[in-house]
């Protein structure tokens, strides 16, 4: 199990074999599996945190850096943004979504 500074570290970049999509607001993830993934919050509606995220993982940003990027956009608390944007990458990175 990796730590958050760890993943604060990574690089992301799209996974190879997936594509996200953006649809009235809502991203979709679509995996190697099969897998259909939406991005939106836990009440169903569309997230625009997370598809801030998706929009600034390009493979030359690291987590931290999309940590910071959200910081300035968003009124969130530098740590909680931190740990919070590791978590959905690594979720991400999980899904197939996304590779480090």
């Amino acid at each position: 199990m990796t730590t958050v500074d760890e993943r604060l570290s990574w690089v992301p970049r799209l996974h190879p074999e997936a594509g996200i999509q953006a649809v009235q607001g809502t991203v979709w993830a679509a995996t190697a599996d099969q897998g259909l993934h939406s991005l939106d919050d836990a009440s169903g509606a569309p997230n625009p945190v997370a598809a801030r995220i998706v929009e600034l993982v390009d493979g030359k940003r690291s987590v931290g850096d999309i940590a910071s990027v959200l910081c300035e956009e968003f009124e969130v608390e530098p740590r909680r943004c931190a740990e919070e944007t590791a978590a959905f990458v690594s979720m991400l990175v999980q899904k197939k979504v996304l590779v480090r």
